[in-house]
């Protein structure tokens, strides 16, 4: 009961108490600050990341816009000089740009009236570049290995590649396509560019893309161990993914009308970044969501690519401070409770052998005892000062009783 209520139990108390709670409150802000610090730090690693194969698909379709673009100012040029092109200049150039850019497929243009480009030979018609009203135009393709020239599409406005860059006047993106190349079916889009002479629309200039090169890139990106990544194009479809099997199916389609994958197609259309936290698709693990958007070219369409990346993974820094933020914590006290355990245990030594030392004194002036014992303490500190004290003020008063009695 003594120890207790000691003078120092109770200082070691209230000193570990305050200890505790500092110690506490500091470490709890600590590892919370630096806990959302390492958070925030890998969610923009990921927005990175995301940014740059997004940046990366952006400039392989832009390339091949840019491409087109020069095409039709050939062709658009032609017109202005009033010089028509020529047949075979036109395909070996065609044929260059297939050899220099493997993604594209196929090259081709439509234009109006049959004769405005090029002359018109009703004697080639059906055969080579020429199509069946005698009008030179040709398809470019890559075929078995090698680059061949075949018989195009007839112009009509019906047709979407026409069509589309015809009405909207700009740039123009066709939904992506299974279209068969060697006897296997590529998913690919066609990139289509509005041609104008004295501002009336003359017809337009073109490239299909397959699209294996956005496939590969989703399959072979790495995100952390089991994140991943996904492409959706602006009218909702997956254009790549790890998965082969949802490559050029519906987003919504795969998903079953999910409100947060609806999100990101809405916001890709926008041009809208997107994130959110969810079960991943492929392995159920609980995941952030983030999505870049990009827009091809000036067409006003967009797409977006999505990265997924488990919690538990792209946390594992932050959960690593936070823990060794605990277990510092937990160190730190034990070290500091051990210290001061120890000096007050000091003390309170100190402070008895003092006690028992008066004790001993006093139980001499009531004549309870014949000899009062010395202090014995062995410290240079207030306790020792006092304790030396102590024992030469008992031995001047024994001396002043001794002769007291004597006389």
């Amino acid at each position: 009961m003594k120890k207790k209520n000691s003078f120092g139990n109770k200082l070691l108390m209230q000193v570990l108490g305050v200890v505790i709670l500092s110690l506490g409150i500091t470490i709890f802000f600590v590892s919370k600050y630096s806990y959302e610090t390492a958070q925030d730090d890998a969610q923009k690693y990921i927005q990175q990341l995301a940014g740059k194969y997004a940046a990366d698909l952006e400039n392989n379709l832009n390339q091949s816009l840019v491409v087109s673009k020069t095409l039709g100012s050939k062709f658009e040029e032609s017109l202005n000089t009033g010089v028509k092109m020529n047949e075979k200049e036109t395909i070996a150039y065609f044929k260059s740009l297939l050899k220099y850019n493997k993604e594209v497929i196929g090259i081709w243009f439509k234009n109006k009236p049959a004769d405005l480009l090029f002359d018109v030979k009703p004697e080639q018609a059906g055969k080579g570049a020429y199509d069946k009203t005698g009008q030179f135009n040709p398809y470019v393709v890559r075929s078995k290995g090698s680059i061949i020239v075949q018989s195009g599409s007839t112009y009509s406005e019906d047709l979407e590649w026409i069509a589309g860059p015809m009405n909207s006047r700009k740039d123009y993106i066709t939904k992506p396509y299974l279209y068969p190349v060697d006897g296997v079916d590529v998913l690919m889009t066609t990139i289509a560019i509005p041609m104008y002479h004295n501002g009336e629309f003359f017809g337009s200039i073109g490239m299909d893309i397959s699209l294996d090169t956005f496939a590969k890139t989703a399959s072979e990106a790495k995100v952390y161990e089991n994140g991943y990544p996904f492409i959706v194009d602006h009218f909702g479809m997956i254009v790549g993914h790890p998965n082969k099997e949802v490559i050029g199916k519906e987003l919504m389609t795969v998903i079953k009308g999910d409100p947060d994958y609806q999100r990101i197609l809405d916001n890709t259309k926008q041009g809208k970044d997107t994130f959110f936290f969810k079960n991943s698709y492929k392995d159920g693990l609980e995941s952030y969501y983030y999505t870049k958007s990009f827009e091809i070219g000036e067409s006003g369409i967009h797409w977006s690519f999505v990265l997924t990346a488990p919690t538990e993974e792209y946390l594992s820094h932050a959960n690593f401070v936070r823990n060794f933020s605990i277990i510092a914590l937990l160190i730190a006290l034990i070290i500091i409770g051990g210290v001061i355990t120890l000096s007050v245990r000091k003390l309170n030594g100190n402070l008895e052998k003092i006690t028992l030392g008066l004790d001993d004194f006093f139980e001499y002036l009531n004549t309870k005892a014949s000899n009062p014992k010395e202090i014995v303490l062995n410290s240079t500190d207030e306790f020792g000062v006092m304790a030396h004290s102590i024992n030469e003020n008992v031995k001047m008063i024994q001396e002043g009783i001794s002769k007291d009695n004597n006389i």
